[in-house]
């Protein structure tokens, strides 16, 4: 015999403006927890960076106009900085949830294009997995190159 526990859910509102939404994709790409606790997102069609403090407090930081830009965020550990993968972007996104600030970092591979999708870490390196473009992505977080 089972039995069901519906766990307490709550929205948090947010308001977004200069958006139009493309069917199908999403604002943001898919939260990373950072070694604090708090969770960061890049953006794919918002205008923003996405932040969620321990505290359950919710920021958006950053001006973007372009759509689909990214598709893949990736925590570096031990950092409050996480990094934007490329989809439609030319240059990878340096998201730093400590002073709230965005850079774009490394080779400007060109806007369009469907470069990269996914990604991780591994061997002190951001990886991304390609898309439609034919090599890997790799990410030197101390040097800030791609």
């Amino acid at each position: 015999r089972f039995s069901r526990v519906r766990p307490q859910v709550e929205l948090e509102s947010l308001t977004i403006e200069g958006i139009a939404p493309n069917a199908g994709f999403p604002l943001w790409t898919p939260f990373v927890r950072m070694h604090d606790g708090s969770l960061l997102a890049a953006p794919a069609q918002a205008s923003t960076a996405l932040k969620v403090d321990v505290a359950g407090q919710v920021i958006t930081f950053g001006d973007f106009s372009d759509v689909l830009m990214y598709m893949t965020t990736v925590a570096a550990p031990d950092e409050l900085v996480a990094y934007g993968i490329p989809y439609f972007a030319g240059s990878v996104l340096r998201i730093d949830g400590g002073a709230l600030s965005t850079s774009v970092i490394g080779t400007d591979f060109g806007f369009g294009g469907s470069k990269w999708h996914g990604g991780g870490y591994a061997g002190g390196k951001i990886w991304g997995v390609p898309y439609k473009y034919p090599y890997v992505l790799k990410v030197d977080p101390e040097t800030q190159s791609s």
